[in-house]
C-alpha cells in the first residue's frame, strides 16, 4: 500500500484519473485488511486442528481454515490488480487501464462471492469450533 501511495504522489495525470487512482487504492486497502483478517483466522483454525480430539470439530476447523484462506487469496488478488492499475495510470498506459479496471471489478466480485461462501461455512459449522 505504501508503494501505491508513493506512485499516487508522483502521478501527473488528469483529475478524473487521479480520483480513480485514489478509489483503487481505497479498494486495495479495504481488501488488504480483509485478506489479512481472513488469513489470521485461517492460520488460527489450521493451528488448532492437529491437537483437536473431536474429529467433527477438527473437520470444521479445516473447513473454516480453507474458506478463510480462499477469502485471503481473493482479497490479495484485488490488492494486486489495484496496484497494477496505479502503476499503469502513472505510466499513462490507457490500454492497460481498461483491462486492469475490468480485472479489478471481477476480482472484487469474486471476493464478495468467496466471502459469502465462507460465511455460509461459518453458519454450517456453528459453535462446533468453540
Amino acid at each position: 500500500m505504501t508503494r501505491g501511495k508513493q506512485l499516487l504522489a508522483s502521478f501527473k495525470g488528469d483529475e478524473d484519473l487521479k480520483l480513480e487512482v485514489k478509489e483503487m487504492l481505497t479498494i486495495a486497502a479495504k481488501n488488504w485488511a480483509t485478506a489479512v483478517d481472513a488469513l489470521t483466522i485461517a492460520k488460527n483454525n489450521a493451528g488448532l486442528i492437529e491437537n483437536e480430539e473431536d474429529e467433527k470439530i477438527a473437520m470444521n476447523r479445516k473447513l473454516l481454515a480453507q474458506a478463510n484462506a480462499s477469502v485471503a487469496l481473493s482479497g490479495a488478488k484485488v490488492v494486486q490488480s489495484g496496484l497494477q492499475f496505479v502503476e499503469a495510470a502513472v505510466a499513462e498506459n490507457t490500454q492497460a487501464l481498461k483491462i486492469i479496471r475490468a480485472a479489478t471489478k471481477n476480482a472484487s466480485a469474486a471476493v464478495a462471492q468467496v466471502t459469502k461462501c465462507r460465511d455460509r461455512v461459518q453458519v454450517l459449522v456453528g459453535d462446533d469450533t468453540h
